[in-house]
């Protein structure tokens, strides 16, 4: 079901075809209520760890579904995200996903004015530049920053931001 899919997708982040037709299907599978439980454990304090990646999971996945992308962008996914990341509480593991989730919301037209009015680009930054910075972290925000300079603002923004350099230099 449902956490097969996710779980698939997850080991198989960067390989588009599966995601697209993964996306999907969760679509199908899945309510606006579903996205709304999985942004309001992202915000509890008392979700546990393994809850948050799942949770996340199911964000960043649903996102290649378009109704299921707007209704996240919508219902506050992208601030969530971000507020997770720039916690500095969330491992590695699940900030890897809310990254990768965050440059899949910002597919729409709304999901992308969102992440180039707030601190997004400086956030996966701040990740990056980190000295033990995994490779999964790097690739998913190489995804994101790819997502963000389909865009004349993303690429403006991300050079403004440094995140050119920032990329390079921890390649």
């Amino acid at each position: 079901g449902v956490d097969t899919i996710v779980g698939t997708m997850e080991k198989h982040y960067a390989v588009s075809s599966l995601l697209d037709a993964g996306g999907k299907i969760l679509g199908q599978l899945c309510s606006q209520e579903d996205i709304a439980k999985a942004i309001d454990a992202l915000k509890s304090n008392t979700t546990s760890e393994a809850e948050k990646r799942y949770a996340a999971a199911i964000v960043s996945n649903l996102a290649f579904d378009d109704e299921m992308l707007n209704a996240i962008v919508e219902g506050g996914g992208i601030k969530t995200l971000l507020a997770l990341i720039e916690s500095g509480d969330a491992p590695s593991n699940i900030a890897d996903i809310c990254v990768r989730a965050i440059g899949r919301l910002g597919t729409s037209a709304e999901g992308l004015e969102q992440l180039l009015s707030s601190n997004a680009i400086k956030s996966i930054l701040a990740i990056v530049e980190n000295d033990d910075v995994s490779a999964e972290s790097l690739a998913s925000a190489l995804l994101t920053f790819k997502t963000l300079s389909t865009c004349d603002e993303g690429v403006e923004a991300i050079v403004n931001c440094g995140g050119l350099d920032s990329l390079l230099r921890s390649i």
